[in-house]
């Protein structure tokens, strides 16, 4: 057998390991009533060049670049899993590779096949175990998602679910409130597993998550704090944590964090728009520009990033330019009320009122918890007189 038939042997059975272990996890799911279920191969949930094709409720993304095809995602659209129903479907995935790799040994040394397809099976064998191996024992390193997300890989995903366990009374009914939206009513919840003594990161995040969506800053702070005593935080992590702490006032501390975030990843662009926005709350705009610049360079269709320098430029005086950057923003993302917001600001430096008014109502109207909207609000009420200032 030559080099490169072995090489494409190996090529194969790599995608089809990949391929059955998310099957490992998807036939499950769709046992458990999830109705669709999605499975990518040759990637972490990106759906782009890549072949594509549905059986019932199960849909494939197969990349086309064969060496790509050492990862893969399985997706299911079901939020209503109990915590055994999500270890059954975590542990399935692993458990297939290693029901493969057997069949593949057995046939392999014990079946009378030709040497060529002896070796073919020996190599699938070899690539399904390993795979059973490395998705088995826990890993810290997060995978990041194509979306932007984190998860983590299979066995690391048991051992939390497996502490879960112990917190099955407020754990699933918190799930259940976040994945509504209701983030103050699961905040609550997840507090009262930490409160149980429920040491696990993703436990703390989804609190964190779940207060700052509520509004609730100060106990989402607290949390932070008692997150970096005991855990291995991300570069997320912190930029996370630093953007509370400015949303706060506490912009030295927040830099701190913003500084912890980049270090761990320095294109991380939610860490450099965020410590821009932070550099443009205390007024030094070049140093916002600076990160904002960074930040599209990595990411050129984050429109936050343009909306902020947006607002630093006009600041500086760059008001043709700072207002495109605020429409380009709103050309990525109509919906951005941080946009309507910063384009508020400009109108209201200028004094006109009704202008700003009508971003500002349109920003409160996309988002209501948009970061000192209600003081930008307030204040041009009180200067076109239709409220009186409060002394």
């Amino acid at each position: 057998m030559s080099f490169l038939l072995l090489l494409l042997i190996f090529a194969v059975c790599r995608m089809l390991t990949v391929l059955f272990h998310e099957l490992g996890h998807a036939l499950p799911a769709l046992a458990m009533g999830s109705e669709r279920v999605v499975v990518y191969v040759g990637s972490y949930g990106d759906p782009n060049k890549s072949l594509t094709f549905s059986i019932g409720r199960l849909h494939f993304y197969l990349k086309y670049n064969p060496l790509l095809w050492n990862q893969g995602l399985c997706v299911p659209n079901s939020d209503g899993l109990t915590v055994n129903q999500q270890i059954l479907f975590t542990i399935s995935g692993p458990v297939m590779s290693l029901i493969l790799g057997t069949a593949c040994f057995i046939a392999a040394f014990i079946g009378t096949l030709h040497a060529d397809i002896r070796t073919a099976f020996v190599i699938f064998g070899i690539s399904a175990v390993i795979d059973f191996y490395t998705n088995l024992i826990p890993r810290e390193d997060p995978i990041k998602l194509f979306d932007g997300s984190l998860t983590y890989n299979d066995g690391h995903l048991l051992r939390q679910l497996w502490r879960y366990r112990a917190y099955a009374a407020e754990y699933p009914k918190a799930a259940e409130f976040y994945n509504r939206g209701d983030y103050a009513t699961a905040a609550d919840l997840f507090h009262a597993t930490i409160r149980k003594g429920a040491t696990d990161t993703m436990i703390f995040r989804l609190a964190i998550h779940s207060y700052m969506q509520a509004g609730n800053d100060a106990t989402a702070r607290e949390l932070c704090n008692t997150i970096q005593s005991h855990s291995n935080l991300t570069s997320d992590d912190f930029a996370i944590c630093a953007f509370i702490s400015s949303r706060l006032g506490r912009y030295e501390e927040a830099l701190d964090l913003f500084e912890k975030s980049l270090n761990l990843d320095n294109t991380n662009k939610y860490a450099l728009n965020n410590r821009g926005y932070t550099y443009n709350l205390m007024e030094q705009y070049e140093k916002a520009i600076a990160d904002f610049d960074r930040s599209i360079e990595v990411a050129p269709n984050f429109a936050y990033a343009y909306n902020n320098r947006g607002l630093a430029k006009i600041k500086l005086g760059s008001v043709a330019e700072g207002l495109k950057d605020i429409e380009v923003s709103l050309s990525l993302d109509p919906e951005n009320a941080y946009a309507y917001r910063n384009r508020g600001i400009y109108h209201f430096d200028q004094g006109e009122y009704k202008l700003a008014l009508e971003d500002f109502n349109r920003a409160l109207t996309i988002d209501p918890q948009t970061h000192l909207l209600s003081e930008y609000l307030r204040e041009t009420e009180v200067r076109m007189g239709k409220v009186t200032e409060v002394q």
